[in-house]
């Protein structure tokens, strides 16, 4: 998800640059049409620990997909999920061993989307 890496693969499936984000659809498939995902161009393992004009575009970003759902009556979803935060305390290893994250902003029609929390909450609370 790095943009410095040289992984071309993908580049087809970018949508929007912005300069320390991006926005781009989903590499391996999508939930439904509208799926996309928000990243920072450099790597950061949550989006707590991008810097304040990364933050600033990616919430920029969540902002006009929000508007541009709302004219098709949805609303959006947005998930980000983390994996292997901060590399265990392993240093500067577990850090290189940790996943770039991404936000992924799923619409959902706006029935739907009312109940989601109700969802969520019970998958969490169910979770082990």
């Amino acid at each position: 998800m790095c943009l410095g890496n040289d992984n071309k693969r993908d580049k087809h499936l970018h949508v929007a640059y912005g300069n320390s984000a991006y926005l781009m659809l989903p590499a391996r498939g999508r939930l439904v049409p509208g799926h996309c995902v928000i990243a920072p161009i450099a790597h950061c393992d949550s989006s707590r620990n991008v810097d304040e004009g990364t933050w600033e575009e990616m919430r920029n970003f969540k902002k006009c997909l929000v508007k541009m759902f709302a004219s098709k009556n949805q609303e959006c979803c947005f998930i980000e999920t983390v994996v292997k935060l901060g590399g265990g305390g392993l240093g500067a290893v577990g850090a290189a061993l940790s996943k770039h994250t991404v936000v992924e902003c799923i619409p959902l029609p706006y029935d739907v989307a009312e109940r989601a929390p109700m969802y969520f909450k019970k998958a969490i609370d169910e979770a082990e």
